[in-house]
């Protein structure tokens, strides 16, 4: 199998390593310089991470919105406190201790007794 690649491929493919590598190139340039060599030497490359001079001026000026933990917490609390669902109906479960009746089936007489999984 061969497989040939171009040069953009092959800058995109050393940024994709690089970003594999956990080094991030957000707001960041990078500059690739290819050099052939002799032989065995084959070819290298050398890599430029540099931070773009431009990147901050995209982020709008004045305050920014920033809100604690704290904060973020309450505002949370009162958003499920106002998306509260109705309560549930309490259930009240009351023991039985009287006997089953007898249940006559087809002529004969059958007494039926159960227990408690709760007892």
């Amino acid at each position: 199998m061969q497989i040939n690649l171009n040069q953009s491929e092959i800058e995109q493919a050393l940024k994709n390593y690089i970003s594999d590598k956990g080094i991030s190139l957000y707001g960041r340039i990078v500059t690739l310089a290819f050099t052939a060599g002799r032989k065995a030497a084959g070819l290298s490359a050398e890599v430029n991470i540099d931070e773009d001079p431009n990147f901050f001026d995209a982020i709008p000026s004045g305050p920014l919105n920033r809100v604690s933990m704290s904060e973020q917490y309450a505002m949370d609390k009162e958003a499920a406190q106002a998306e509260q669902m109705e309560p549930v109906p309490e259930v009240v479960v009351e023991r039985v201790s009287e006997p089953l009746p007898s249940v006559a089936v087809e002529g004969a007489e059958v007494s039926v007794t159960t227990t408690s999984l709760f007892a």
